[in-house]
């Protein structure tokens, strides 16, 4: 799996956002994902924001948009095959 991740999301500026807007929403984002953290272990819900990360939204439409790519490649050319794996 790749893409934008929770821990992305909190860490890293990313190309979707200017460097200001993410320096100045550094730290109400930590915030609410050490709150969150926070709440998964309250719950006793095995899961993290920090580790093994899941897709944030934008990971989540990246994901989506990769999947629509690799159902609409037509299949011929010399990566036909990797697609069919990947498929």
């Amino acid at each position: 799996r790749h893409g934008e991740s929770t821990w992305n999301d909190t860490f890293n500026k990313g190309k979707h956002r200017s460097a200001a807007v993410f320096v100045l929403g550094f730290f109400p984002g930590l915030v609410k994902a050490l709150v969150y953290e926070v709440y998964l272990l309250l719950i006793g819900k095995i899961d993290s924001w920090f580790y093994d990360a899941p897709l944030s939204h934008l990971g989540l439409s990246q994901a989506e948009e990769l999947a629509s790519f690799l159902k609409d490649k037509p299949l011929d050319g010399p990566e036909a095959q990797h697609i069919k794996i990947l498929r």
